[in-house]
């Protein structure tokens, strides 16, 4: 006897006409797919929801049987999420990606792709906003990265190549030109320490980037006479020893003297063994330690400074107590510095007079502040008027060579001693006819007072750009400067007229002729 197996039917639903219309449920025959929503002549249309064996699933419009038209999708594999349009079954027009790492995609689509103007969130904060073509950056675009930088420019197949302006979270900008995601080609970048360069890169590194500090001199060793000032000149040079031309890199100048190690157990061992600051290593076969180094007033700052007081002078002037406001005015200028370097020095040596024994102690070595820091210009700057003044009390490294702190103590420095242990208020004095005795100081021991002692200093000039120009400073540049006697200029003795004893006599006729008349 046969058995009858019976026919299940794919589809439960309303029909009309022995076609699916309305609504209705269809399973088909390979099993993968299962659609639930309205139908028309045979076909899905209308809103529906179309789910897959693995998990994925369509739900919104169809059109004559095909996915057309507002809906949402689930990807079972990526786990990506498309909400907004769709035109024969694929991502077409306006619509919202959501990825599965939380990154967002809204805007533009073709046939499943990015194309056209859109909006790329990620996971990690960065925001791209601009044009897409083939899934990629393609076009005019602004990208906001993870470190707070942000390029506004051309993109190509998903890099940066073309024109752009990056600004960097530093407060770099550059703008010009990009090529492969790099900076390439004709641009300018202002940096973040406020040096600029202007001209070709080439990956991302200038074509004539400066790779040394030159200081220019004709002579090895730069000769200074006791009490002159001097000039440096130095210039930003590349590999081929040409300037190049940035502008606004930071140098900073100091001095220095040969550092000079004290012997084991020696008073001064232990108290330089305390101090943090480590000698600067030279090219001149040994290492330096500061040294004060001061710079004259230009004529612009002394005149300014010059009106200052006089309308200071103008306004204590209305005042009835003006003669006590200038003396508490003189206390306070007492322990205050003044603006110039001059004024400056003075306060730090007035203050290290009074707390000498506490400052001796503790191994301090009192100096000068830093002359500020100068920016170049197309590569080139020149300090003029640089003047080495006397050295603060204690000084190291003339301690040392004067023979250390028991010396010292033992035998305490007078007022009218230079560093060299020698007078230097040395006079020469003379009477008058009333007894009174008159003194003229040396004008040798004058200039030992106001200037550094004969012998030989480095000048260091180094690169301070802060942040480093492109992650890199340059090597510091060095130079000796030997310190002279001062030359002694012999004045020219006026030429007296020759005496005319004919003339001297018709002088005498003459007058007394004129008298007897």
């Amino acid at each position: 006897m046969a058995t009858e197996v019976g026919h299940r039917d794919p589809y439960i639903g309303e029909k009309r006409r022995f076609l699916r219309n309305g609504h209705g449920v269809y399973i088909y025959e390979n099993g993968f797919f299962r659609y639930e929503g309205q139908w028309k002549n045979g076909r899905k249309h209308g809103h529906g929801k179309l789910v897959m064996k693995d998990g994925s699933y369509y739900e919104g419009q169809f059109v004559n049987g095909e996915i057309q038209g507002y809906g949402y999708r689930y990807y079972a594999v990526s786990h990506c999420k498309y909400s907004g349009q769709f035109y024969r079954g694929e991502a077409n027009g306006k619509g919202k990606m959501c990825y599965r790492d939380g990154s967002l995609y809204e805007g533009d689509w073709k046939e499943n792709k990015k194309e056209g103007i859109g909006t790329m969130k990620y996971r990690d904060s960065q925001l791209f906003q601009g044009a897409y073509h083939q899934n990629r950056r393609h076009g005019m675009g602004t990208m906001v990265y993870v470190n707070g930088d942000k390029y506004h420019g051309d993109w190509i197949n998903d890099r940066r190549q073309g024109h752009g302006t990056l600004q960097m979270h530093d407060g770099t900008v550059y703008e010009g030109q990009f090529l492969n995601d790099l900076i390439h080609g004709q641009g300018r970048m202002t940096h973040a320490s406020g040096m600029a360069y202007d001209g070709l890169w080439s990956n991302g590194a200038p074509v004539t980037a400066a790779a040394k500090i030159i200081v220019v001199t004709d002579e090895k060793v730069l000769d200074v006479p006791q009490g002159s000032n001097f000039s440096i000149r130095v210039e930003c040079r590349d590999e081929e020893d040409e300037i190049v031309q940035d502008q606004g890199r930071e140098l900073q100048i100091m001095a220095g003297f040969k550092y000079h190690k004290p012997k084991e157990g020696s008073a001064l061992f232990d108290m330089i063994e305390d101090v943090d600051d480590k000698p600067i290593v030279t090219p001149f076969g040994y290492d330096i330690v500061p040294y004060p180094l001061s710079e004259a007033l230009t004529e612009e700052e002394d005149s300014a400074e010059g009106e200052d007081d006089k309308k200071d002078e103008e306004e204590e002037g209305d005042e009835e107590d003006h003669e006590e406001h200038d003396e508490q005015h003189d206390d306070l200028d007492s322990e205050k510095p003044s603006d110039s370097l001059d004024g400056l020095y003075s306060f730090y040596i007035l203050k290290y007079t009074q707390e000498a024994e506490e400052i001796q102690d503790k191994g301090a070595i009192p100096l000068l502040p830093p002359l500020p820091s100068r920016r170049t210009l197309d590569g080139v700057y020149q300090w003029t008027e640089l003047k080495l003044p006397p050295a603060p009390p204690m000084y190291r490294p003339f301690v040392i060579m004067d023979g250390g702190v028991k010396k010292t103590k033992s035998k305490p420095k007078l007022d009218n001693e230079d560093v060299h242990g020698e007078s230097s208020n040395s006079e020469d004095e003379t009477a008058d006819s009333c007894g009174r005795v008159h003194s003229r100081k040396s004008k040798t021991s004058a200039i030992d007072e106001a200037s550094a002692r004969i012998g030989e200093y480095v000048i260091m000039v180094q690169d301070v750009t802060n942040p480093p120009f492109l992650g890199k400073k340059l090597d510091p540049a060095f130079i000796l400067v030997k310190v002279t006697k001062p030359k002694k200029v012999k004045k020219e003795k006026e030429k007296q007229p020759k005496w005319d004893t004919q003339k001297h006599i018709a002088r005498s006729l003459f007058r007394s002729a004129d008298g007897s008349s």
